[in-house]
């Protein structure tokens, strides 16, 4: 988890974080947020192009809402 994190500090678009995603369940508020918006959620920045970025650095948030990691 650890590395997948670091893929996102590692982004070559360079304003992407890991410490800005989200894991909590967005609910019935997914309707209001834009594509942009609901990709960020992995700590890239909102103007990341999606197919740009590595994989690997959302399969973390799949693992922590799992319960698998933190």
């Amino acid at each position: 988890m650890a590395h997948a994190r670091s893929l996102v500090a590692s982004c070559a678009h360079g304003a992407c974080e890991p410490g800005r995603a989200e894991t909590t369940p967005v609910g019935e508020a997914v309707e209001t947020v834009s594509f942009q918006e609901w990709a960020a959620r992995s700590g890239h920045a909102v103007e990341c192009q999606v197919l740009r970025r590595d994989p690997s650095t959302d399969v973390w948030r799949l693992l922590v809402s799992l319960g698998i990691g933190s």
